[in-house]
């Protein structure tokens, strides 16, 4: 029997695993069987939050009713942390005469390890097992620098990325038929819910989950959006972004199935400034988990600059409390906090916004944020989370200088002009004047908080903090 393993691939379309799971199956003249296993212990280690998990869920659920399209059963297996999933995988496929397995690759440090073991364990009792690369444009170890190091600025990576894609165009895989299935297996009912992880029916209707859903959604973008998207892209107000990022997270769309819906959007367009943005993101993404790959701490809880370890960090809990409430005083801060909350999601101007306040204004150490994004976020992906922040934070590659800190008034006042995003999420300051808004203490808003902390002051503490550290 042929096994699929599911992991974060949540789709039927464009899967590298299931297209070979089809010819092994055809050459063999096996069945083929899906499998996912849920770990929810280990992903509270990891830190993620409900509705991520709720919506990785729902994804499953959804993955389940595809495959039963094409005659393929779904079976769920429960192995609360990693280091029980080697020999457990090993025990189901002995029990039920496996003899291929096929997975699309991870590259986070716990997930590399645990398939690392499997392989191992897998192998040497017969059974083969196969990995494909699926999360990137280009393999993640794939790009090397004239040294055959991993790349740690940006912009040559792109080049290299773009120059690999012009060489080699990718492609997606062709739809699947029915597949023939002759086993005794039937898809399992989903459980009530993945261990402690409680369902989050108030983002259900906002991010409906599923392949049909990802690509409706990416359709809709292309078909609208895109074409303004670097004019409009920084303004939380707006509709402005593809939204697509929890459905990457799970592999309910594929990058590859967003590239080549980038390349036919600007080929229905002369205009082609929105649709290099967006594939710029889409690099971007790939470029963080070359990083990752290239340098394992950084999804181990390290920096990426070592020498940052040593920054005097304030870690003020009260501090943090406020940020994590919106509760800082600093309008813009307090609404795209209110708004993750409440949401789950936030825009990305508006994450770089509260990092750079968090760590910057705060002083307090970025991995707070970072873990606390992963509680909040829909669409917490551990690179493109951890990429952020340290950039952010002035701690990661190609990162920011650590003298470039925000002003969130003027970040305010040039991304939400009007105060339309600030009176969403800040009753408190609804009345108050385009002018008045973006201020700590705004004019005429006694029921509004002071703000926690002197901008001017904090920069200068922080200059200090990173300038210790320097060589």
């Amino acid at each position: 029997m042929i096994v699929i393993w599911f992991r974060a691939d949540l789709r039927t379309t464009d899967n590298p695993a299931l297209t070979r799971a089809y010819e092994l199956s055809n050459q063999l003249k096996c069945p083929i069987v899906a499998i996912y296993i849920s770990s929810s212990s280990q992903w509270e280690l990891h830190g993620m939050g409900h509705a991520r998990v709720d919506f990785e869920y729902r994804s499953v659920a959804a993955l389940s009713t595809s495959l039963s399209a094409l005659n393929i059963p779904l079976k769920l297996i429960d192995i609360p942390l990693y280091a029980d999933v080697p020999t457990g995988l090993l025990a189901w496929c002995a029990n039920h005469g496996v003899t291929h397995l096929l997975a699309n690759r991870q590259y986070e440090w716990n997930e590399v390890e645990r398939d690392r073991s499997c392989h191992r364990l897998l192998r040497g009792n017969a059974i083969v097992i196969e990995w494909f690369h699926d999360q990137c444009l280009v393999a993640p170890d794939l790009l090397r620098t004239q040294d055959g190091g991993f790349y740690t600025v940006f912009t040559p990576y792109k080049k290299k990325l773009i120059k690999h894609l012009l060489d080699q165009p990718i492609g997606v895989f062709s739809v699947l038929s029915p597949a023939k299935n002759d086993s005794n297996f039937v898809s399992d009912p989903m459980p009530k819910q993945f261990g402690a992880y409680a369902p989050t029916p108030h983002l259900h209707d906002e991010w409906p989950a599923g392949e049909e859903a990802a690509s409706g959604r990416l359709l809709e973008f292309c078909n609208d959006d895109v074409v303004s998207y670097r004019e409009q892209r920084d303004f939380p107000s707006k509709k402005a972004t593809s939204q697509l990022a929890a459905y990457l997270a799970v592999g309910a769309v594929s990058v590859r199935q967003c590239w080549l819906a980038s390349l036919r959007a600007e080929d229905l367009r002369t205009m082609g400034d929105g649709v290099e943005t967006w594939q710029n993101e889409l690099i971007w993404r790939d470029f963080y988990r070359h990083v990752m790959v290239g340098y394992p701490r950084i999804s181990r809880n390290q920096p990426f600059q070592l020498k940052t370890l040593h920054i005097q960090w304030r870690n003020d809990v009260d501090g943090f409390k406020a940020w994590c409430e919106g509760q800082t005083g600093f309008p813009i801060v307090d609404a795209a906090m209110r708004c993750l909350n409440a949401t789950g999601w936030m825009h990305n101007r508006l994450r770089m916004i509260v990092a750079m306040f968090l760590v910057k204004d705060l002083l307090i150490d970025w991995r707070w944020g970072e873990l606390y994004f992963a509680d909040q976020l829909i669409d917490f992906d551990l690179a493109s989370n951890n990429g952020g922040w340290q950039w952010s934070a002035s701690t990661g590659t190609d990162a920011v200088p650590y003298f470039r800190i925000f002003n969130p008034v003027l970040q305010s006042q040039k991304f939400d002009p009007e105060g339309s995003f600030i009176r969403q999420w800040v009753p408190e300051l609804r009345h108050c004047t385009a002018a008045q808004i973006h201020q700590p203490l705004p004019v005429d808003a006694p029921n509004y908080v002071s703000p926690i902390v002197n901008h001017k002051l904090a920069r200068e503490a922080t200059l200090l903090a990173f300038k210790a550290i320097q060589n």
